[in-house]
């Protein structure tokens, strides 16, 4: 099956990118990238990730932060703004829009967790409403206990191959963008609460092994190409990169779009980070036999499949 990717990817902004280099890139992937996501250099509680917090604690990263999102725009690439951490006020909902106002970067959407749904029209009025991966939804009970509209759900972890959950959002009406390379685990507790990240991978250690928490973690290429995810359902597909750079970014939307696994292996094992990049995995990358990976991926999914 051929799948055109024209405008089908949704990326992170990479902070650690020089304007030049980023445009640069741009000039050769744009067609490929519909929207970009980005958190505000306006303190930690706009951040769910602490390096990110960490990054913005530069000046220069902050200086630089409007000229990158500008870039996107020159290149006709649609602004996401992220706002999905807890306890945010209407005062952090002004004050987010100022900052945005004040540099000519209004957004096209805006991410939000479920209790901001009410009041995110009297700061951000006119934009498409993203429902965060953060709203910690994996099943279609999940799905129906969400009130209030939402245009589009971004989808991960346990909901990435419940084609019938990805059905039943379209169904309300939303468009679905599909978390592919984060690889968290299946029983996390999600971004609201990073001190159970790696006790949770621990624990699952003591049931499974590490390379069948990443083939269950993980969306390797194929499965976007076999019918394992049934494309037809998503919108555009969400790589997980804010904390990488440009060649970590080429590397796995080059991946995808050729559905290709075995160079990107061959040529370095930390290249599994392309398609699972939970940070506990990295250092058993080394190890990991693709052959194993390739045994756990068709006992999850119920059926033969070939990894090129």
């Amino acid at each position: 099956m051929m799948i055109d990717f024209t405008k089908r990817f949704n990326v992170g902004l990479p902070l650690d990118s020089d304007v030049d280099s980023l445009d640069a890139f741009l000039c050769e992937y744009d067609k490929y990238i519909d929207e970009v996501y980005f958190s505000l250099p306006l303190g930690a509680k706009f951040h769910s990730r602490k390096i990110i917090q960490k990054q913005f604690e530069d000046k220069r990263v902050c200086d630089k932060f409007p000229k990158l999102l500008s870039l996107y725009r020159k290149h006709g690439i649609k602004l996401e703004l992220v706002l999905n951490t807890n306890l945010l006020t209407g005062s952090d909902l002004q004050e987010a829009r100022e900052y945005l106002d004040s540099h000519g970067l209004y957004p096209d959407s805006v991410c939000i967790l479920e209790e901001y749904a009410p009041i995110i029209k009297d700061y951000f009025p006119n934009c498409k409403y993203i429902l965060s991966y953060n709203a910690g939804v994996r099943s279609i009970s999940e799905v129906d206990k969400i009130n209030g509209s939402f245009d589009s759900w971004v989808v991960g972890s346990a909901g990435i191959r419940n084609n019938q959950m990805l059905a039943h959002i379209n169904k309300r009406g939303s468009e679905v963008i599909l978390l592919i390379n984060n690889g968290c685990s299946f029983n996390c507790s999600w971004c609201k609460n990073q001190a159970s990240c790696k006790p949770t991978f621990d624990n699952n250690r003591k049931r499974r092994s590490v390379e069948y928490l990443y083939a269950e973690q993980s969306v390797l290429p194929f499965e976007l190409y076999d019918g394992t995810i049934d494309v037809s359902l998503v919108k555009t597909f969400k790589i997980s990169n804010r904390v990488s750079n440009l060649k970590y970014l080429k590397n796995c939307l080059d991946s995808y779009m050729s559905n290709s696994v075995v160079p990107y292996v061959r040529s370095n094992k930390f290249n599994y980070s392309l398609w699972g990049r939970l940070g506990w995995f990295w250092k058993y990358f080394p190890f990991f036999s693709l052959k194993r990976v390739k045994k756990y991926k068709e006992e999850i999914i119920g059926h033969e499949v070939e990894i090129n």
